[in-house]
């Protein structure tokens, strides 16, 4: 009989002996793990191992390593072990109060509580008291399935652990967070584009009996913020305040849903763009094999007039001295004009630019647009097309490129193949690989690159430790369709804390 059960299955059992729980991830199992289980198990008559479903796991980017059902059956064979629960759960709060414990047991590691960066182990410590349990922390030898990875099996390739090395002798974790500190008390204004993006999700039927074209059942739609109020909502987590100054359309029906799903310390300052809508870009998705099978774009690609023009540069001259640094999002749908673009360069104090080509604008975007200011992020495409060059080396066309801008800093990106960072002052060149094993959905990957690069290159920071920030930002987006999530600084913390240390 399987000793795997759910909360409430072992909730029906009644059991009245003594209960001991323990709960992890237990990604590895291995003798450390064995040591605590026997340990805890003399409190009571009864081990109870919790077990942390894979989507709530924060042990770094990649992991688990072995999914659920391998993790449980592990843990399942193990004589020491009466029970094994699966918590669908973030932390142990919600099965501890089910389970109601005797005895609460973790390992060394959370002896020290103020260690714990998410705050969890407090949580659950309250729940233990709250059903009438008490805490205990083992005192086997503390050895982790993390450590393990690391030394034996670590997850990453050549290239990229070659990297690794080189930030860790920079950088440690109390470092990083001194860093994600100073982030802080940072103020961002976000100019850029409003954008609603739409996931139609569907299903293939058949050809249609009368018309040459393919039919699709309508499962569900998703709609998310996307342009600009993405990158805001990036930028909100680390940052102290965020303004963000956009248009959306006068006969907008996207307003509310715009203000009621930006981060609450980004301030939106809007500009109502007359006799337009919002721009919405609607995917539509095979639900099955999570394919994109075509795109609809509600784009109206009408010029300011002179009133709404001279508007919008009065605001941005009005304000834009109250901030460390600006990311500009010019995706080339009518928002940011020639004039626009050489205020946001001339007055910025630190300005950061991604000028994207794309379907809609092709031919008629240019990056020369932007003219002597700090940083600028593209892809290599974008890049060489820029340059109508298809096959030269990239690094010429970077410096190429870099020269004429008279930018600080350029940025390519290269999906698979990582990025590349180029410093002019210094005629230096930084490669940092993709740490992105999966990638479900490539929009949204550079605003969210863009979030962490521009506060992280205002305070001057070592190139190699600010491309590995955003590739661990444009790897947790490419996971994930569009921008339905937003950037978890927690969850960034633990994954540097398990990359650096």
């Amino acid at each position: 009989m399987s000793k795997i059960l759910s909360p409430t299955e072992f909730t029906a059992k009644k059991i009245k002996k003594k209960i001991v729980m323990c709960h992890g991830v237990f990604d590895i199992l291995h003798i450390g793990h064995i040591k605590h289980f026997e340990e805890a198990k003399k409190y009571g008559e009864l081990l109870v191992v919790g077990i942390t479903t894979d989507k709530f796991i924060n042990k770094g980017p990649n992991r688990p390593f072995f999914k659920l059902n391998q993790r449980a059956e592990a843990i399942e064979s193990l004589s020491v072990v009466d029970y094994v629960i699966v918590s669908n759960f973030p932390t142990a709060t919600e099965l501890i109060k089910k389970i109601r414990p005797h005895f609460y047991c973790k390992g060394l590691d959370f002896k020290k509580i103020s260690d714990d960066l998410t705050l969890n182990i407090k949580k659950e410590i309250s729940a233990v008291k709250s059903v009438g349990g008490k805490f205990i922390t083992t005192k086997s030898n503390k050895l982790s399935s993390t450590d393990i990875f690391k030394e034996y099996f670590e997850a990453h390739n050549i290239n990229e652990k070659k990297f690794l090395t080189k930030v860790r002798k920079k950088y440690n974790f109390k470092s990083v967070q001194k860093i994600f500190d100073k982030l802080s008390k940072l103020n961002c204004l976000v100019v850029g584009e409003a954008m609603i993006d739409q996931y139609s999700f569907c299903e293939p039927v058949n050809k249609s009996g009368k018309d040459p074209m393919l039919v699709f059942r309508d499962l569900y739609l998703k709609t998310y913020l996307g342009g600009s109020l993405a990158i805001a909502n990036h930028v909100s987590k680390f940052a102290k305040t965020v303004s963000i100054l956009t248009d959306i359309g006068d006969r907008s029906k996207f307003k509310n849903f715009i203000k009621q799903n930006l981060s609450a310390n980004v301030n939106l300052n809007l500009i109502n763009k007359f006799d337009s809508e919002t721009i919405v870009k609607k995917r539509y998705i095979d639900a099955i094999s999570n394919t994109k099978v075509f795109g609809l774009y509600k784009i109206d690609e009408k010029k300011y007039n002179n009133i709404q023009e001279l508007k919008f540069q009065k605001k941005i001259k009005k304000i834009i001295n109250k901030f460390e640094f600006v990311i500009l999002s010019d995706y080339g749908h009518g928002l940011i004009s020639d004039q626009v673009a050489k205020i946001l360069t001339k007055k910025s104090k630190f300005l950061i630019v991604n000028c994207q080509i794309n379907s809609f604008n092709v031919g008629f975007h240019r990056l020369s647009k932007y003219q002597n200011f700090d940083c600028l992020i593209v892809n290599e495409n974008e890049l060489r097309f820029d340059c109508r060059d298809k096959y030269s080396k990239i690094e010429s066309l970077i410096t190429q490129k870099s020269k004429e801008l008279k930018v600080k800093f350029l940025i390519v990106t290269r999906g698979k193949d990582g990025a590349i960072f180029y410093s002019r002052k210094n005629n230096k060149f930084f490669y940092a690989p993709a740490f992105a094993k999966i990638a479900l959905d490539k929009i949204g990957a550079g605003d969210t690159m863009m979030a962490l690069l521009a506060p992280l290159l205002y305070l001057k920071l070592d190139p190699d430790f600010i491309l590995l920030i955003a590739s661990l930002a444009g790897s947790f987006s490419v996971g994930n369709y569009a921008n339905s999530k937003i950037l978890d600084k927690q969850k960034m913390l633990k994954d540097l804390q398990h990359i650096l240390d």
